[in-house]
């Protein structure tokens, strides 16, 4: 999907990274969840956001990037795929850039009403639990704080893409 532009190559390069971090924390809390649960199912979660305040927090984070919003690290990676595909000038890759956005609504359907069950929900589960441990929260907090810092701050991401994709585009 890099449409063979710098802006679409540097998109795709730091889409790879920057989406591997928002799905790497978003496995991370649901099995931070599981762990201390047993809860499974998505329609058992309401009111956990109460009871694992950390461990949602960093579920809604990854979750609100994955939709792109911003200052997050996954609008930086799609709107920098979506210059890519502006650069080209190609009317057929206009069509990329209603699929980012589709993308990002297919998220929000999805992730929207978890998040609002999670912290508005009524408890269902009676179980005692509390947030994960520690040894489970530091590494969800890392690839929370990774999407936050990347996403404020582009040019760390970019610094390190910028000669890469330079050197993959140029003979």
């Amino acid at each position: 999907m890099s449409f063979l532009t710098m802006s679409g190559l540097q998109g795709a390069i730091v889409h790879i990274i920057h989406h591997s971090m928002m799905k790497s924390a978003l496995f991370l809390a649901a099995g931070a969840i599981i762990y201390k649960t047993g809860i499974r199912g998505i329609d058992k979660m309401a009111g956990i956001g109460k009871k694992m305040p950390v461990t949602m927090l960093v579920f809604s984070i990854a979750a609100l990037s994955m939709m792109g919003i911003p200052p997050l690290a996954g609008f930086i990676s799609k709107w920098t795929l979506a210059m890519g595909a502006l650069e080209t000038g190609e009317p057929v890759f206009m069509v990329s850039i209603l699929l980012l956005i589709l993308s990002g609504i297919m998220n929000a359907i999805y992730f929207v009403p978890i998040i609002i069950k999670a912290y508005f929900g009524a408890n269902e589960y009676e179980g005692g639990y509390d947030d994960a441990p520690p040894s489970m929260l530091l590494p969800m907090m890392i690839l929370a704080l990774g999407i936050i810092i990347f996403g404020i701050f582009t040019n760390l991401s970019f610094s390190a893409i910028i000669p890469a994709a330079r050197a993959l585009l140029e003979p």
